[in-house]
């Protein structure tokens, strides 16, 4: 193997279909770019053993290697200026753009309480569940206490539906794309 590649032990965390198996690959960096530049199953993880799941298989472990490199990815936070629709975007930090959506969720609470503030989780299958619940807490919530409204991938899929017109999975929403999308962001 070229000395410039480094092979690095990686999990597939953005399984479709609400997977949540966390397969194991193998990422193959070139060390001069800090890039990677192929993925393909790890034949000794015990979870896949060097298998792909259908999805996967289907579009290519390297076809997310498009989007984790894409010239449009957003890498720091922007904030719009002029007019919705207009396109124009400046960069500011992640200080300042936390200060304005606090600011903007005081705002929402004052004006509608703090029940107007929802949570969209997927299947629940990470350990992020307390923040998200903690945040609904301090923020006055009841109805976001613990982990009530999490039902499997239901809520992720309705939130698809409403924000995007179609309650697809992640692994279609990347395979065909959705038309008018732009730019879709996932925290996670």
């Amino acid at each position: 193997m070229d000395e410039n590649i480094e092979v690095k032990y990686i999990l597939c965390h953005n399984g479709t279909g609400g997977c949540y198996l966390c397969c194991g690959f193998l990422a193959y960096v070139d060390k001069k770019e800090n890039r990677i530049i192929r993925i393909e199953p790890n034949p000794d993880h015990p979870v896949n053993r060097g298998w792909m799941c259908p999805d996967r298989a289907r579009i290519g472990p390297n076809f997310f290697l498009n989007y984790l490199y894409h010239k449009a990815q957003l890498t720091r936070p922007l904030k719009r200026v002029g007019e919705r629709g207009e396109n124009r975007w400046v960069r500011i930090s992640y200080e300042k753009a936390l200060d304005e959506i606090a600011e903007k969720l005081k705002e929402i609470i004052d004006k509608y309480g703090p029940e107007s503030i929802g949570v969209v989780e997927g299947t629940f299958r990470s350990d992020s569940y307390w923040a998200r619940a903690r945040l609904m807490n301090l923020l006055g919530n009841p109805n976001n206490v613990a982990d009530p409204g999490t039902i499997c991938g239901k809520p992720m899929g309705a939130q698809w539906q409403l924000t995007l017109g179609t309650a697809c999975s992640c692994g279609g929403m990347f395979q065909w794309g959705i038309p008018g999308l732009s730019c879709y962001v996932i925290i996670g």
